[in-house]
């Protein structure tokens, strides 16, 4: 065993050097090692440890890098990077708490240190307090008005609390805040405004929204993953009568994946990572039907009947109904609110079941509600049973032409509505919400 006087003989200083080299090159085990020499030499230094915190991090061994932050933290309790490490480390399993006692100690000797207030805001959104994260958030944009991040959990949160009156003057602050606009600490411009100055003419568009993203703002979990259709329907799907008001992804026509559906963006700067359809583009679509081929042009916004999810074509006018949507900087993804249409009650419907159908097990013909799905396209059915729960439909396997409804019994969606009486059938259609209180039971 060699004596500790050769251990301390080290140059410490130069090894932490090599040891901080590594770990800027990202050799983070290398790193590791020689940090390891350098405690061991002098075990009561800090630097060392928090280092190794810092590499141990990066390789994700969070409960390394929380325990040498520990240390660090013991040796020299003023270091604020050691405190915003384990922080991040503790957030990494999921404790927020401690993340948040740390970043609270961070501020008492960095007030004004961005990444900190960001992260503390994170975590109560993780925690669900939205109170406190809005707290931290309004401060963050106090300190740094230009800091856009801000702006979009703001935003997130006050989406969360569903007040989106609200959320949607802080985006129009995000954009405000992400062209260097000055005076923007408290978030006053209009959105339509900012927008203009922004080469975002209108922050209303068509578009493709898939069917669980659609239902799940209806309040409907999910909708039936089961949406594949027949060879023998696929034309007459591609044709654009029998699901009209949908789209697919595909160039076959046997996946309807969602609806086509007008949509007021909250966020509309994040439209430029979308696919985008003009006036420009155009798509035949040729189908042969009863043995007489046929070519339909799609043009425009219709255009988007053959296209991918999220595509988007703008629209010069505000249109008479729309859903909400907001692109979640946190997640990466699009979410999306409430349908905004008049909503209209249909008394007297009667609906006759067919447990033998021809399309489907369970069939739904339905009588004194009379839509013309040619002219009135039909975006989304929902079903709601007498225990609450809800159901939605897609088009073709659970919706045709409009009125007519079905759903198989080997479809694991609809398994648990087998049983259950349906009390109100909700149409989302293009000139209104229809709500048709029914008793049908199954």
């Amino acid at each position: 065993m060699f004596p500790v006087v050769a251990s301390a003989q080290i140059n410490t200083d130069r090894v932490m050097a090599i040891g901080r080299n590594a770990l800027y090159f990202e050799d983070y085990v290398l790193s590791i090692q020689y940090f390891n020499q350098v405690i061991n030499a002098k075990p009561y230094l800090s630097d060392p440890y928090f280092y190794r915190g810092l590499a141990k991090i990066n390789l994700d061994d969070f409960q390394g890098a929380e325990s040498d932050c520990s240390e660090a933290i013991e040796r020299n309790p003023f270091v604020v990077s050691a405190y915003q490490v384990r922080g991040l480390a503790r957030i990494q399993q999921n404790n927020f708490a401690g993340a948040i006692e740390d970043y609270t100690k961070a501020l008492e000797f960095d007030p004004e240190n961005i990444g900190v207030w960001h992260n503390m805001a994170l975590c109560r959104i993780r925690q669900e307090d939205y109170k406190g994260a809005k707290n931290d958030l309004d401060k963050l944009i106090a300190i740094s008005p230009r800091y856009t991040k801000a702006y979009l959990m703001r935003g997130e949160v006050d989406l969360k609390q569903k007040d989106t009156l609200a959320a949607e003057k802080v985006f129009a602050g995000a954009l405000a805040a992400a062209m260097l606009v000055c005076a923007v600490a408290v978030p006053a411009f209009a959105a339509e405004e900012v927008e203009q100055e922004n080469g975002l003419t209108s922050s209303y568009v068509q578009m493709n929204i898939p069917y669980a993203d659609f239902y799940k703002a209806a309040g409907v979990d999910n909708a039936s993953e089961i949406d594949a259709v027949t060879s023998a329907t696929k034309n007459k799907t591609r044709a654009g009568n029998l699901a009209a008001g949908s789209y697919h992804v595909n160039a076959d026509g046997t996946d309807i994946t969602g609806v086509s559906f007008p949509v007021k963006v909250l966020t509309p700067w994040a439209l430029k990572n979308a696919k985008q359809v003009t006036d420009a583009d155009s798509y035949d679509i040729t189908v042969t039907l009863k043995g007489k081929e046929s070519t339909t042009t799609y043009t425009g916004a219709d255009a988007l009947f053959e296209n991918e999810s999220y595509a988007y074509y703008k629209l010069s006018e505000t249109p008479a109904y729309y859903i909400t949507a907001w692109y979640n900087l946190l997640s990466g993804k699009w979410e999306f609110g409430k349908v905004h249409a008049t909503e209209t009650t249909v008394e007297g419907t009667t609906v006759e079941l067919n447990t033998n159908g021809h399309h489907a097990t369970y069939e739904m013909k339905i009588s004194g509600f009379d839509l013309d799905y040619k002219a009135n396209k039909v975006y989304g059915v929902v079903l709601t049973t007498a225990d609450g729960s809800e159901y939605g439909l897609h088009h073709v396997t659970n919706i045709w032409h409009g009125t007519k409804l079905g759903f198989n019994a080997d479809d694991p969606y609809f398994a648990s509505i087998i049983g259950k009486t349906i009390t109100q059938i909700t149409f989302y259609a293009a000139d209104g919400v229809y709500v048709l209180p029914v008793n049908v039971a199954l």
